[in-house]
Order: C-alpha cells, then sequence, then structure tokens
C-alpha cells in the first residue's frame, strides 16, 4: 500500500486546521478572564461566542478535508477568509468598539491572511524528496 502523501500545501492546510481549532475551541469555552475581554464583548454584540468558535471549526474541517484533495482552493479560499473576515471585525471594534489595541490583533490576523494567500498561489512540487532523503 502506498504511503499517504498529502504534499506541502496539504500540510500547511492541517498546521492551519491546528489553529483554527485551537482558536474555534477557545471562544466556545472561553476563560473566565477572556468573558470580560472588550474583544468578546464586543463580539457577543453580533453572535454568541459559541457561534464565533462554530466557523473556526468548520474552517478546521474543511481545511482537513481540502488537506487531501489534489484541488485545495477551497482550502486556501476559506483559511484566507476566515483571517481577513478577523482581521476587520476586530479592526472594527477598535474603530468603534472601543477595543484597546484591536489594530494589533488586526494586523497580525491580516498578516497571516496574506501569508496564507501567498502559499495558495505556490504550486505543489512535482517530485518532492520521499521523507527519509534529503532535498539535493
Amino acid at each position: 500500500m502506498p504511503a499517504l502523501r498529502i504534499g506541502r500545501r496539504g500540510a500547511i492546510l492541517l498546521i492551519l486546521a491546528v489553529v483554527d481549532i485551537a482558536y474555534g475551541a477557545s471562544l466556545i469555552g472561553p476563560s473566565s478572564d477572556a468573558l470580560g475581554s472588550a474583544a468578546l464583548v464586543w463580539r457577543e454584540h453580533f453572535a454568541p461566542l459559541w457561534v464565533w468558535g462554530g466557523v473556526w471549526l468548520v474552517v478546521a474541517a474543511i481545511l482537513i478535508v481540502s488537506a487531501f484533495l489534489r484541488n485545495d482552493a477551497i482550502g486556501y479560499l476559506a483559511a484566507t477568509g476566515l483571517k481577513i473576515s478577523w482581521s476587520l471585525t476586530t479592526l472594527a471594534s477598535w474603530l468603534f468598539g472601543g477595543v484597546d489595541r484591536g489594530w494589533v490583533s488586526s494586523i497580525i490576523w491580516m498578516v497571516v491572511a496574506a501569508m496564507v494567500w501567498v502559499i495558495a498561489g505556490w504550486p505543489e512540487p512535482t517530485n518532492p524528496p520521499p521523507i527519509d532523503e534529503e532535498p539535493r
């Protein structure tokens, strides 16, 4: 039976899925300290935290499935779209909701989205070396 190879693009999607699962879980089950944070209080005006967390978990599921597909464009679109959306809503929380330093989180999420977008444009290597060999 041939070894399962997801490739580098698939590996990136799985790494992003771990981030999305962790972030989604943190929104579904926030700590008592986090519940009082201005950013989460502001977000709860639009949807309960479990809804926000559920969105992150749905995107994580899309990324996991896409990691194993030859055409992974949906995964990269979902990963980029979520990070851009989160960045913009975080920026709005700073501009309109009085969330202190929301612009910092906004920049971080936008940079992550930009990195994902750049990686989405890279082709998968045609003949990647086996995992147990050094590249030449």
